[in-house]
C-alpha cells in the first residue's frame, strides 16, 4: 500500500515537474514573437518629428516585455491541467494554436491603434454588435488582411519553429528527472512560483494593472505598451462596466425618485412643470463686470476621512500644518463620501451623477454636458488634473481630457519634473504634488484663472513612508 502511494506521488511530481518545464518553454516563444510585434509597431507608427529620450523608449519597451510575460505566463499556468500529460505532438499543437491567436491578437492591435490612434478598446466589439458583415467588408476593403494574415502566419511559424528548438534543446520532459526526490521537489516548487510571479507581473508590488500602462509623459509611447491580448482584456473589462444610459431618469431613479419633480419637491424647489426645476437648476445671478476670477482648487484626498481629525491634540498631531488653518475655515464635519471607493467619488464630484461607473466603456469618450471641469473650462478658467498616481487607472488619461480637462499630470509627469522621487505601488509622494502645484500656481498669468482637481495617492494603503520622513513625536498614552 505504502509502495503504492509512493509511486503515486513520484507520477504526481514527475508530471508536474515535466508541465512546469514545457510551460516555461512556452512562455518564451510567446513573449518574443509579441515583444518583436510590439518593436516593429513604434517603428512603423512613429510620428514624423517626434523625439523622445532614450530613457523613455527603454522604459516602455521594458514595461511591455512585463505584460508579454505577464500574459504568457498566465497562458502557461493555465495549461498546466494538461501540459504534464500531453504528448510532444500534441504539445506542438498547442504551442501553434496559441502562439497564432496571440499573433493575431496584437496584429489587429497594431491595425486598431492605426485607425483609432489607442490600442484595443471596448468599440472594438461592435463587429458582433453593429452590423458584422458591413464591418468585415470595411476592413477587407480599407485594411491589408491579406498581408496580415501572411504576417500572422510567417510570426506564428518563427514561434513555433523555437518552441520546437529549445523543446529538442532542453528536453523539458526529461529534465531533472533522474535527479533526487527532494532536488526534484525543489526545482518543481521553485519554477512553480517564477511562473505565478511571472504572471503577476510583480514580487513585492500589487499585479500590473491597467494603471501601469502609463510609464511616460508621451500618450504616444504609452500606448505602444500594451500587446493584443492585454488590451483585449482591459477592452472586455471596461465594456463590462459600461452604462446604458438610454434612460435619461437613470440617474434620479437610482437616488430613489420617480421624475425631475419629485426630486425638486423633495429639495423645496419650483416642481410645477420640468422646465421650472430646470431654471432653478440653472439661475444665477450674473458676475458683476470686471469682475476678477480667482484661481480654483479643489483636494481630493485619498483615503482620509474625518476620524483622523477626532484625535488631533496639543500632544498628538495628526493635522501638521492644517491644523492653524481650520480656525478660519468653514469646515462641515457631518459629511458622508458620495460614494465608497475612490473612482467612484471621483466621478459623483465631477460628473455630478449617482452613477457609477460612469466613463468606463464608450460613455468616458463623449464629453458629459454637465461635467464641473467642462462647465468651468467654457467659463474662461483654464482646467487642471494632477494627481501622485498613474494617470492610466480606470484609463484617467483619456477619459479626464474629453471631460474638460486640458492637461493631466500625473506620477509619469511629477517623475520627470523631480527625477529624485521614487515610483512606487501608488505613483510618488504627494509632497512632489504639492511642490509642483506651488510652482504651476505662482507662474499662472494673473490674467487666466486656473481651476485644479487634485487626486493624492499616497495615503492609500499598504501604506509606506519616503526614506527622507521625519517621524512626528506623539504621546501614544493619550
Amino acid at each position: 500500500m505504502k509502495s503504492a502511494i509512493a509511486r503515486t506521488l513520484t507520477t504526481l511530481l514527475h508530471g508536474s515537474l515535466r508541465g512546469l518545464m514545457r510551460a516555461w518553454v512556452l512562455v518564451v516563444p510567446l513573449v518574443l514573437v509579441l515583444s518583436a510585434i510590439r518593436l516593429g509597431q513604434l517603428v512603423y507608427f512613429w510620428p514624423q518629428g517626434f523625439s523622445a529620450p532614450t530613457s523613455d523608449i527603454t522604459a516602455i519597451l521594458f514595461q511591455g516585455f512585463r505584460f508579454d510575460l505577464k500574459v504568457s505566463a498566465i497562458a502557461g499556468f493555465l495549461l498546466l491541467l494538461i501540459l504534464p500529460w500531453v504528448s510532444g505532438r500534441v504539445q506542438d499543437r498547442i504551442a501553434l494554436g496559441l502562439s497564432g491567436v496571440f499573433v493575431l491578437l496584437s496584429l489587429v492591435n497594431l491595425h486598431y491603434f492605426g485607425f483609432y490612434k489607442t490600442p484595443i478598446d471596448s468599440l472594438v466589439f461592435g463587429l458582433v454588435e453593429d452590423d458584422t458583415l458591413a464591418v468585415l467588408q470595411t476592413i477587407w476593403r480599407d485594411f491589408p488582411v491579406v498581408w496580415t494574415l501572411l504576417l500572422v502566419a510567417a510570426l506564428t511559424s518563427a514561434a513555433s519553429t523555437l518552441h520546437r528548438v529549445l523543446v529538442g534543446t532542453l528536453k523539458p520532459d526529461t529534465l531533472l528527472q533522474s535527479r533526487s526526490i527532494a532536488l526534484k521537489l525543489v526545482a518543481a516548487v521553485v519554477v512553480f512560483f517564477a511562473l505565478v510571479f511571472a504572471g503577476k507581473g510583480t514580487l513585492r508590488e500589487m499585479a500590473l494593472q491597467r494603471q501601469h500602462l502609463t510609464v511616460t509623459t508621451s500618450q504616444f509611447l504609452n500606448d505602444m505598451v500594451p500587446n493584443g491580448v492585454i488590451a483585449l482584456k482591459y477592452a472586455w473589462d471596461s465594456r463590462g462596466q459600461s452604462q446604458n444610459l438610454q434612460d435619461p431618469l437613470l440617474g434620479l431613479k437610482a437616488m430613489g425618485f420617480d421624475s425631475p419633480l419629485a426630486a425638486a419637491q423633495l429639495l423645496g424647489m419650483p416642481h410645477g412643470n420640468e422646465a421650472e426645476v430646470k431654471a432653478a437648476l440653472t439661475a444665477h445671478a450674473a458676475l458683476p463686470t470686471g469682475a476678477p476670477k480667482k484661481n480654483l482648487v479643489f483636494f481630493l484626498m485619498e483615503s482620509w476621512s474625518a476620524e483622523p481629525m477626532l484625535y488631533q491634540a496639543p500632544k498628538f498631531d495628526v493635522l501638521g500644518r492644517l491644523a492653524p488653518t481650520l480656525k478660519n475655515a468653514c469646515h462641515f464635519s457631518n459629511f458622508d463620501s458620495a460614494q465608497p471607493g475612490t473612482h467612484p467619488s471621483l466621478e459623483a464630484i465631477l460628473f455630478s451623477s449617482p452613477i457609477t461607473p460612469l466613463t468606463m466603456g464608450d460613455v468616458g469618450r463623449k464629453p458629459i454636458p454637465w461635467a464641473i471641469p467642462k462647465i468651468i473650462k467654457e467659463a474662461g478658467y483654464q482646467t487642471l488634473f494632477v494627481t501622485s498616481a498613474r494617470s492610466g487607472w480606470r484609463d484617467l488619461n483619456r477619459v479626464l481630457k474629453v471631460q474638460g480637462f486640458d492637461e493631466v499630470v500625473d506620477a509619469s509627469t511629477l517623475k520627470q519634473a523631480y527625477p529624485e522621487a521614487d515610483l512606487g505601488i501608488w505613483g510618488v509622494w504627494d509632497q512632489y504634488v504639492f511642490k509642483y502645484l506651488s510652482q504651476r500656481m505662482a507662474a499662472q498669468p494673473t490674467d487666466k484663472p486656473l481651476f485644479v482637481f487634485v487626486l493624492t495617492a499616497t495615503n492609500h494603503p499598504p501604506y509606506d513612508l519616503p526614506a527622507d520622513y521625519q517621524r512626528v513625536p506623539r504621546d501614544m498614552a493619550l
